[in-house]
């Protein structure tokens, strides 16, 4: 995947700042009509609307780094690890660390935004208990690695990079590496997984939809008939705002031809995405649903059912 050229950069940055000033100004000013008259409350909404939707994604492409993610180490989780730099495919340097192992297949965590590497301990312990090689990093703009723009694309060239090093560690299977994406981090891992046959059984957590096509095609209920402008819209204003246009996973899953195991948290809208995107993807796959989980809190609501439907989906896959 090429790098984004410097000119290109450094307008995508000139053209969030404008953004987000606009975004205040114009919200500032339609709260201050809407309280001198409650019918500017009526036309005002739509442009508080708009102010609201470009400055969540604001929020979402530059993402506040964690002072505790960046101090934070897996040493905390009483892992003993080797701290790597490495690049993404597009150039960037990345930070991650290497839990060794006593076989010979890997497994790279990736996590879910504004988090990091070691965010992934729990999940990495039990890999590691099970003799996998675990890969931790931290995403571009996050952590400890370079990067301040999170788009949805570009996150892909981190897995890969990931794998690049992998390959080239001596002990390690090139061809048996897995993976186990949360959240931006199952959508990156997906997508990875479509450029390398090296990254060979995936595991994909809180996965869910990235454009209108991942919403099920045309609207049959009157609810979705509702949402479909809405949604429309905030997927227009993500593209703007990040510049990029990612496939969609839907179609991504249709491609995969690989062993997947996908996990909803929750039992409203991500279970319902996870459901159609499951449906959506080729074979094999599995589905567990953890209904009782936060999103992206699979691991936290049951650790020990976790674990073992990890070691037992790769041990099936990899060897």
């Amino acid at each position: 995947m090429a790098e984004k050229p410097a000119s290109s950069t450094r307008w995508l940055r000139i053209r969030n700042l404008i953004v987000g000033y606009a975004a205040i100004c114009f919200g500032l000013g339609a709260i201050y009509w809407g309280l001198n008259s409650v019918w500017n409350l009526f036309w005002m909404m739509p442009l508080w609307y708009v102010c609201l939707s470009l400055w969540q994604g604001m929020q979402v492409v530059h993402p506040r780094r964690l002072g505790l993610i960046k101090r934070a180490t897996p040493a905390m989780f009483d892992l003993e690890y080797e701290e790597i730099h490495f690049q993404a495919s597009d150039g960037l340097k990345l930070c991650g660390y290497f839990l060794k192992g006593v076989r010979s297949e890997a497994i790279i965590l990736s996590h879910g935004l504004g988090g990091g590497g070691v965010t992934m301990c729990p999940p990495a312990r039990a890999l590691q208990r099970a003799g996998f090689n675990v890969l931790l990093y931290d995403m571009r703009g996050h952590g400890r690695s370079d990067g301040d723009t999170v788009d949805g694309v570009h996150e892909v060239s981190d897995i890969l990079g990931a794998v690049e090093w992998l390959r080239s560690r001596p002990g390690i299977a090139a061809d048996r590496i897995g993976g186990l994406g949360v959240s931006l981090g199952a959508h990156a891992l997906l997508h990875a997984a479509l450029e390398t046959g090296s990254i060979r059984a995936i595991v994909l957590e809180g996965l869910g939809p990235n454009c209108i096509e991942d919403h099920g095609g045309r609207p049959t209920t009157w609810r979705r008939w509702i949402n479909y402008p809405f949604n429309w819209f905030n997927y227009k204003i993500a593209d703007f705002i990040a510049n990029t246009r990612p496939e969609s996973n839907t179609s991504a899953l249709k491609r995969l031809n690989r062993p997947v195991l996908m996990i909803s948290t929750g039992h409203r809208a991500e279970q319902y995405f996870m459901r159609l995107l499951f449906t959506a993807a080729s074979e094999p796959k599995e589905l567990w649903e953890l209904p009782k989980a936060h999103h992206a809190g699979g691991f936290i609501e049951n650790p020990q059912e976790y674990g073992e439907k990890m070691v037992k989906f790769f041990n099936a896959s990899l060897t």
